[in-house]
């Protein structure tokens, strides 16, 4: 629970950050009036988004491989939870089989 609270309180704090930043871009970008400014701003907002994709590109692959990696965990967790709760019934059954036996055994013998 907590780990979950420090992660999502990360988010926030990038959330925040990156609303500065683009607060920030916002008034940049009224206060350019001439054209090179633009452009320069442009050229920069271009490689940006190729760093971006370039590292989306390098990331994604390891983040679908890391996500079945924990599927898989997930499910033979699930399949051992399975398995476990078998076994008990299993051995509760077995467990009232032989008491029932032996109560019927009892009521044999002593009649």
């Amino acid at each position: 629970m907590k780990e979950v609270h420090k992660t999502n309180q990360h988010r926030l704090d990038t959330l925040h950050e990156d609303l500065e930043n683009s607060s920030k871009t916002i008034d940049r970008l009224e206060g350019i009036t001439d054209d090179s400014g633009r452009y320069r701003f442009f050229q920069e907002m271009r490689g940006y988004v190729r760093d971006l994709l370039e590292c989306f590109n390098e990331k994604v692959p390891l983040v679908n491989e890391l996500e079945t990696a924990m599927h898989q965990l997930l499910k033979q967790q699930a399949t051992r939870f399975v398995q476990r709760r078998q076994d008990d019934i299993k051995d509760e059954s077995s467990e009232y089989s032989s008491h029932s036996s032996q109560s019927i055994l009892k009521v044999f013998i002593f009649h």
